[in-house]
């Protein structure tokens, strides 16, 4: 969709380290690693956030709702200090590994994400 790391892309984990036995995170290691990710935040001050999986957009959003409810929908970051940011859940590449047939919907909301952008002035390169 024209975006780059190179560009206009950060790229950062909620927890800074794999859970032994690829286990999902605990409260207590997204507890920990939080005040990293929000000073990143605070410094990037970025325009848009994606959240990638389950975990992810529960942490930041502080929502309960499943992910497949909650892909692809504007929703909104809040973090004392910064103005509110727009944030989109997506769902995890691993999940779309296991799930080939929703590989479809993760297109849908690419799409609306490089709409968004436009929206929200963020340059993109030329699309595919």
């Amino acid at each position: 969709i024209g975006l780059s790391r190179q560009d206009n892309v950060y790229i950062t984990n909620l927890i800074y380290w794999r859970p032994p036995g690829n286990r999902d995170p605990s409260p207590v290691e997204m507890q920990l690693s939080a005040p990293i990710l929000m000073r990143q935040i605070e410094l990037k001050q970025p325009k848009l956030l994606l959240t990638v999986g389950k975990f992810a957009t529960h942490a930041m959003l502080g929502r309960e709702d499943g992910i497949m409810k909650l892909r692809g929908r504007k929703l909104s970051y809040a973090q004392d200090g910064i103005a509110p940011i727009t944030t989109i859940p997506m769902l995890h590449p691993a999940y779309l590994l296991r799930n080939p047939a929703d590989k479809a919907k993760a297109w849908d909301d690419l799409r609306a994400i490089a709409k968004l952008c436009d929206d929200l002035g963020i340059k993109r390169s030329a699309s595919l």
